[in-house]
């Protein structure tokens, strides 16, 4: 099984404040990746976070005319 990170791991990942996390958690319909609750803690799996980064990726066309 692979290691969950917190929520303060990944803010430094995202280069996001830890309670932007937060706030994304309680929308309605929450955003920002998936996330995982075991009792009261909240942990982001790898793949999840992986998944979250591929889908916010933007591509961007090249004008050659």
């Amino acid at each position: 099984m692979e290691p969950l990170l917190t929520p303060d791991q990944l803010a430094e990942v995202l280069h996001v404040e830890p309670k932007t996390l937060a706030n994304w958690r309680g929308m309605n319909p929450p955003r920002g990746p998936r996330f995982v609750k075991i009792g009261s803690l909240v942990r982001y799996r790898t793949l999840d976070v992986l998944a979250y980064v591929q889908a916010m990726t933007v591509e961007t066309v090249l004008d050659t005319a």
